[in-house]
């Protein structure tokens, strides 16, 4: 068998379990969140002040994120930024 006993360190043939990658769901999640919480700002109508505290509190994101976003001081990593 390719487990290794606890008192011995791993050999070239060691199987090691992983566990699954969720965090690719995650980012897509968090994207997808931080996308909805911009476009609530960006629907704001002339002369509404957009609180960006309770739109990330809504959207469940980092505040100072969102407003980097919004203010288009920060990029999204897949942009590039």
């Amino acid at each position: 068998t390719g487990f290794h006993h606890l008192a011995h360190g791993p050999t070239s043939r060691t199987i090691f379990q992983q566990a699954p990658n969720f965090q690719n769901y995650i980012n897509s999640t968090n994207i997808a969140l931080m996308n909805s919480a911009l476009a609530d700002l960006n629907s704001l109508k002339l002369g509404e002040t957009a609180n960006i505290t309770a739109t990330a509190e809504k959207y469940g994101v980092n505040r100072t994120t969102l407003s980097k976003r919004w203010r288009g001081v920060q990029g999204s990593r897949e942009a590039g930024y």
